[in-house]
């Protein structure tokens, strides 16, 4: 099967709810002024029962057919009896499109439905999947608003961790770190009993949150700084390594969900995570130790010696989700979110400060054997005290 969209993972919920929130034409329940209604209508092609054109269309749909399900679909709605129909047309209109990985046209569909519907879970259901699909969309923050609206009485556990997610990956676009935690949290409490943790794909629902708690990491570990160098750079520097593989690892749970736009997503956030370390690091001021021109330079390289495998980890990731998205006919379905030329734009970006790196080692007066035991010198003692480097005789 395709990895292809959000909407294919939601299959089973969208298909079942669709055909168990219409019901068939027969047990429709009408008020006596609809029941007047004739439900044959007449087209330039001949006259068709609309009951039995929805039939054909729940069948396409069960038979995963969309093209031709949203067709039929489309063409109820257009010849809308009552509004008992209309929202069975709408309902069918946006799962096809929804299953069919048509994320717009789906969520234009169940707008329209829940404007027409009458309050109650039916609504509350279809209100879910608009949240989602904002989410998918990147629309954080209407996908938050939409989210907090939500009635979440009857809803079931995924839709409920839908709801957080949105809440949180919007309060992160508004900077609103607190809230957002609080959300994943309450999130994580719905899902730990569920013990989805343990199953080899994971639900799109579970790909989202599990997306917010990796932005929340890389925010937190993007505040961590080396310029002024910190008394306690060791510390430090751990404490940021450890949220970096703290937003990894949750990255790494939402391509669980083997989506490919969700694990392009996380694929091009991680390669960041490490070039942005890496960008820090050579950009922070000598230690203590280097009280000469001669040692600050000796530093200098044996640091780019050490850092430079957060590149190689950054390189790494950027080709694996490039190759990722080459393979995927679904890369190109939603251009305005081309996460392929993020991953393109970045990677240039790794490989301008890995050209970089050749040009100033080069520059340096001192063989890479000279610095790499300079590094070793360094690493005797944190880098933030006072340690005696020895200061070799230059290259010739």
């Amino acid at each position: 099967s395709s990895p292809v969209l959000a909407p294919r993972v939601f299959s089973f919920f969208a298909l079942s709810s669709c055909l168990v929130i219409a019901g068939c034409c027969a047990g429709a329940t009408a008020t006596p002024a609809e029941s007047t209604l004739p439900t044959t209508i007449v087209t330039p092609l001949g006259a068709e029962d609309l009951c039995e054109l929805l039939e054909r269309a729940d069948a396409e749909l069960a038979r995963e057919n969309f093209t031709e399900a949203e067709a039929l679909y489309a063409r109820a709605f257009e010849h809308d009896v009552t509004g008992e129909f209309r929202l069975r047309s709408l309902l069918g209109l946006g799962t096809a499109r929804d299953l069919a990985a048509n994320s717009t046209g789906a969520l234009e569909a169940y707008e329209r439905y829940v404007g027409f519907a009458p309050a109650g879970l039916a609504r509350r259901r279809v209100e879910v999947r608009v949240v989602r699909l904002l989410v998918y969309l990147e629309r954080y923050d209407v996908a938050e608003k939409r989210a907090r609206l939500v009635e979440v009485t009857d809803l079931g556990p995924l839709e409920r961790v839908a709801l957080l997610a949105a809440r949180a990956l919007g309060s992160l676009e508004n900077d609103d770190e607190t809230t957002a935690e609080r959300d994943i949290s309450a999130a994580r409490g719905i899902l730990d009993p569920l013990g989805i943790d343990f199953v080899e794909r994971i639900p799109l629902d579970v790909a989202a949150l599990a997306f917010a708690e990796g932005e929340l990491a890389r925010r937190r570990a993007g505040r961590i700084r080396f310029d002024p160098l910190p008394p306690d750079f060791a510390d430090v520097l751990e404490a940021r390594c450890r949220l970096l593989l703290d937003a990894q690892g949750r990255y790494s749970e939402a391509m669980r969900a083997k989506n490919v736009h969700y694990s392009a997503m996380a694929g091009v956030r991680v390669g960041e995570l490490y070039r942005e370390l890496h960008h820090d690091l050579l950009t922070m001021p000598p230690p203590a130790a280097a009280t000469t021109p001669e040692r600050r330079q000796l530093v200098e390289g044996a640091l780019r010696l050490r850092y430079a495998v957060l590149l190689d980890k950054a390189t790494a990731m950027m080709e694996s989700t490039l190759g990722m998205l080459a393979r995927s006919e679904a890369a190109a379905i939603d251009p305005d979110r081309d996460w392929s030329a993020r991953a393109r734009a970045s990677l240039e970006a790794i490989e301008r400060a890995r050209r970089d790196e050749e040009r100033a080692l080069a520059a340096l007066p001192y063989t890479r054997a000279q610095l790499e035991q300079a590094l070793r010198d360094l690493e005797v003692k944190k880098a933030s005290e006072a340690a005696e480097i020895t200061v070799p005789p230059e290259k010739h």
